[in-house]
């Protein structure tokens, strides 16, 4: 085998005899490092370091056998103590004799020693030296003396320090004409550089293990080959592979070794896997079959996606991700994704990425248009006594029934799929069993007609003149079913006495009980700091009407709420309960204890309970004594506090310029603790022809000094302000204050 000889060209040390101590020391000479030239023969393809061996010149004049020990450093300047790595471990030979004892005490011997490497040491060394010798680096030796508390003589002379090298060829070796290359595109072409003649060569290709192409040159000495892309299969999980191609030389059928080079493959371009995605239809619970038509519609359909995605070069499928109506779902592999319900409306985009195993994705978009809807709206809903001609009588047995209503738009290829039916329900003033009459199916998304209550298809006429009776309207569209309510009096009952409470009624009942204070919808809740248990929220509403006492009896007609004393204790004001009393400005509040854990979700709640046709609905069960009349007033002499207050709609009996009737309604609303801050409260307005501000009972209650300001209010220095104004077009007022209190509208209109 051939043998190369290595002379070092530097040394850290001085070429004359040095000291050499232990390694360990803080001071004195410490290490001797040789830096040893790139050697190309070494660090060429195909070759094998078989046998490696170091030499030296060391002296010593004691009794004591002096020793040393060879290692490879990073570099010229490296620590004492610090040697280079080869597959994690230190590349360092054990210690050895390098100098025995004098062959006469205090007499000098000299000694030229050599160190052949065997085993692990010998392995670790020629993988570095190869190493450093293919990357174009030098070789640096270092020579260290371990023994504490001992030293040496060594003379660094370079030709002293030589390194000798026996080495083998494996075989022809391989060199690609690329380092990289792309599947399906780049073609590959090997040559081979014969080491060994009168040989033949087989060539590997492989990625990894698996040999994709096997090719016998015999004594060719170059192959071209182009990697298929379906050997992305054999790296499903990257982007990229090593290609590994192995030349193995035989001679006379005998293999003299293999020597290999390599090639990084990568994709081509446009290697993301693509998908389909199919929307369909998908319906919330409880939405009847005739109700599903041929189109999305909000809040009552849902969305599913039907995702199916195409990997390629050998991938797989890993995931899907969709993002539509402001979310984000994702999934494993192929299958569906669904949204629902849509809580938008109108031309709605979404957006599906597929990922493969590789980690590569590819995004697309697509569309679907979803129609806008809401519960039905009752604009109007009143009963009258009538005559079986269908005349207004104040003695009539009949009930007239106005009914003005609209719901939402579902026109699907230019049928509209949506239409309003109703019917009304009736009962006698402290009866607890409901009536149920005819149907009426409008046929259409409005409806405004005033007719006789009709049973069986024939006018009811059996309502007492001299009992009260109480209506309920029901009113749906296919999707959701609302209801409205009305009273009639009876028509003689001149005058009521509650002999309990001392109330008077004039044409009526003179007690107060059950009157709606909270309507369900008009309202507005805010957050209120009363205390709760752990969990529990609290929310209050004004309530005026009630204005006896604290802890005024109350009930929720839907029945959401309990009733609980405003002495409750903390631990029992739980969601689902609600208590009476009034503020320290005496207005009435009505608080209510939940599990929403803000103001917002607990009002969107309120909203919810309004359009399934069971509003949050509060009445007064008043005890105190009350003056109650049921007919217009005609005071000879003037009339003082006549004026209604309720937050139900209400005839005053007044007439506008026009000749139309003018009604009354209050609303209430809390404002935060913010100046100058502009406000929003909703309410409908639909069907109101002329509005305004009745400025007499609008008015501002402070929370914090109690003040009340009225309608209007400025203050001179501008700095304290009150006002409301009615927009009808948005159906809402406009509210302008200046800190957290309490705030009561009495709004004036005629009806269009």
């Amino acid at each position: 085998m051939p043998t190369i000889t290595l002379t070092p060209t530097a040394c850290t040390a001085g070429a004359s005899w040095q000291d050499l101590r232990y390694f360990g020391n803080n001071s004195g000479l410490r290490q001797l490092i040789f830096t040893i030239p790139n050697n190309p023969t070494l660090g060429g393809a195909g070759v094998n370091i078989t046998g490696i061996a170091l030499y030296g010149y060391a002296r010593n004049s004691s009794s004591a056998v002096k020793r040393l020990r060879f290692g490879c450093k990073a570099g010229a300047g490296a620590a004492p103590g610090s040697w280079a790595q080869a597959g994690g471990a230190d590349v360092l030979d054990g210690a050895i004799n390098a100098a025995p004892a004098a062959e006469r005490t205090g007499t000098y011997s000299y000694y030229r020693f050599g160190r052949a490497l065997t085993g692990a040491a010998l392995g670790r060394f020629a993988a570095h030296m190869q190493a450093q010798f293919a990357a174009g680096s030098a070789v640096y030796i270092g020579v260290v003396q371990p023994d504490q508390g001992k030293s040496i003589q060594v003379n660094p002379a370079l030709p002293n320090w030589q390194v000798q090298v026996t080495y083998e060829l494996l075989g022809n070796v391989p060199n690609a004409n690329t380092a990289s290359a792309t599947l399906g595109s780049t073609a590959i072409t090997t040559t081979i550089q014969k080491v060994v003649s009168g040989s033949s060569t087989t060539l590997r290709y492989k990625i990894g293990s698996n040999a994709i192409r096997t090719v016998d040159l015999g004594t060719g000495t170059s192959h071209t080959y182009t990697v298929p892309a379906s050997a992305g299969q054999y790296f499903p999980n990257a982007q990229t592979a090593t290609l590994t191609i192995e030349a193995e030389t035989f001679v006379g059928g005998t293999s003299y070794g293999t020597v290999s080079t390599s090639v990084a493959l990568k994709l081509p371009s446009g290697a993301a896997p693509t998908a389909t995605c199919s929307p369909s239809r998908t319906w919330v619970s409880g939405v009847a079959d005739s109700a599903k038509i041929a189109a999305y519609v909000q809040q009552k359909s849902g969305v599913s996606f039907a995702l199916s995605g195409s990997p390629k070069y050998g991938a797989s499928i890993a995931s899907f991700k969709v993002a539509f109506n402001g979310q984000a779902k994702t999934r494993s592999g192929n299958g569906s994704i669904s949204f629902s319900p849509i809580t938008g409306s109108g031309t709605l985009t979404y957006t599906y990425t597929v990922t493969d195993s590789r980690g590569l994705s590819r995004s697309a978009s697509g569309t679907i248009s979803v129609l806008a809807w809401s519960a039905p709206k009752v604009t109007g809903f009143s009963i009258e006594r009538a005559t079986a001609d269908n005349d207004i009588a104040i003695d009539g047995t009949y009930a007239r029934v106005t009914v003005q209503a609209s719901a939402s738009s579902l026109s699907v290829s230019g049928a509209q799929e949506n239409s309003i039916s109703y019917y009304v329900q009736h009962r006698q003033i402290g009866a607890s069993a409901w009536t149920t009459c005819d149907t009426v199916n409008a046929n259409a998304i409005s409806v405004k007609r005033s007719e006789l209550l009709k049973d069986g298809g024939a006018a009811v006429g059996t309502f007492n003149d001299m009992d009260g009776y109480e209506f309920k309207l029901v009113l749906r569209d296919i999707y959701a079913t609302v209801n409205a309510f009305d009273e009639v009096p009876t028509k003689e009952r001149i005058l009521d006495i509650n002999q309990e409470t001392g109330s008077m009624g004039f044409g009526g009942p003179a007690d107060r009980q059950n009157m709606q204070i909270v309507d369900g919808v008009n309202i507005k809740a805010i957050a209120s700091e009363r205390k709760t248990p752990d969990g529990t929220y609290a929310y209050v509403i004004a309530a005026p009407g009630a204005r006896e006492s604290d802890n005024f009896g109350i009930t929720c007609e839907n029945e959401q709420f309990n009733a609980v004393s405003v002495d409750t204790p903390t631990s029992q004001r739980v969601a689902g309960t609600m208590m009476a009393g009034l503020t320290n400005t005496g207005i009435p509040n009505i608080w209510f204890f939940s599990d929403k854990t803000t103001a917002t979700d607990f009002n969107a709640w309120l909203e919810a309970q309004a359009e399934a046709g069971t509003p949050v609905i509060v009445r007064y069960e008043g005890t105190g004594r009350a003056f109650n009349f049921y007919g217009p007033i005609i005071a000879q002499n003037g009339v003082f506090g006549v004026a209604q207050y309720s937050t139900l709609e209400t005839d005053t009996g007044n007439v506008w310029i026009d000749g139309k009737k003018i009604y009354a309604k209050m609303f209430t609303a809390q404002t935060p603790a913010t100046a100058d801050h502009q406000s929003y409260l909703a309410a409908t307005m639909s069907g109101m022809d002329a509005v305004w501000i009745d400025t007499s009972a609008t008015f501002f209650a402070r929370e914090d000094t109690g003040q009340v300001y009225p309608h209007g209010y400025v203050a001179g220095d501008g700095g304290r302000q009150f006002m409301v104004s009615p927009d009808p077009a948005n159906d809402r007022f406009v509210i302008i204050s200046d800190g957290a209190g309490s705030v009561c509208i009495r709004l004036l209109y005629t009806k269009s």
